[in-house]
């Protein structure tokens, strides 16, 4: 079989056989991956990719309008950004705003941004935490994560940068993970400019350590892909918000971020 192909698929060469001991073929896939096969799999037809061509075809057929996560209600899918498909939703509050599949579908996006303040509300009851800097810390990385009006939206949400579950239900337990601040100098700290605010990935650090974590950037020509899709992403959540895109992508140009992937 070797030199065949099958769909998307072309046999390189026989692999080991399965626990059954069945006959297995590695095969590339045209999308680049390489995959090991069943030859009846692959003579069936019943194997004819990776796994990229049902990704494809579920992505051209799935629809989300009508649907509703949280307070949002889909009306209709919006131009992809990047690749990414978006949708046109409508808040219970009567706001409509642009949100990403992901977004939807991990649950980060619940609302317009009415439902943060809502929540701290709530949360305002519960405990004593209260109009203290840990608390005010713990509600503007939700804000900057999860509401679109929000400046640094572009860099943190806009961006698909949130906070785990356990932190994002209880700031009790946000404080309990990341400890007391250590001095009025230390500030939160992600380990992982790419990441998440998430346990493993916070530190509390001076403005002197995280300028050693900052990414050393200069012109867009010097990116790498991934930082280029993340500063396209960026700008176009400003264009859409109707303000004015920072030209300059180089660490500390914007005030709401130590760089355009912090």
């Amino acid at each position: 079989m070797t030199g065949e192909t099958f769909g998307r698929l072309t046999v390189i060469e026989r692999g080991q056989n399965n626990k059954q001991g069945t006959a297995q073929w590695v095969c590339q896939c045209t999308c680049g991956n390489t995959k090991l096969a069943l030859g009846s799999s692959l003579r069936h037809g019943s194997t004819q990719s990776c796994g990229c061509l049902f990704k494809e075809t579920l992505r051209r057929h799935e629809n989300l309008a009508g649907l509703q996560f949280g307070r949002l209600t889909v009306i209709e899918r919006t131009a992809e950004l990047v690749g990414a498909r978006r949708w046109r939703c409508l808040c219970e509050c009567g706001v409509e705003t642009i949100v990403y599949t992901s977004g939807l579908k991990n649950g980060k996006s619940r609302s317009c941004g009415c439902l943060l303040s809502d929540t701290a509300s709530a949360t305002f009851t519960k405990h004593k935490l209260s109009g203290t800097p840990i608390y005010a810390i713990w509600v503007g990385i939700i804000s900057r994560c999860e509401n679109p009006n929000s400046n640094a939206f572009a860099d943190y949400g806009g961006r698909g940068i949130g906070m785990c579950v356990r932190w994002r239900e209880s700031v009790e337990n946000f404080v309990a993970d990341i400890g007391e601040r250590p001095s009025p100098k230390h500030t939160l700290d992600r380990i992982d400019v790419n990441g998440h605010y998430e346990p493993g990935n916070i530190r509390w650090a001076t403005r002197k350590e995280q300028a050693q974590n900052k990414r050393k950037l200069g012109r867009i020509e010097q990116f790498t892909t991934e930082e280029l899709l993340a500063e396209i992403r960026r700008r176009q959540v400003i264009v859409e918000s109707g303000k004015e895109i920072d030209e300059d992508p180089r660490p500390g140009t914007h005030p709401d971020r130590r760089s355009i992937i912090q």
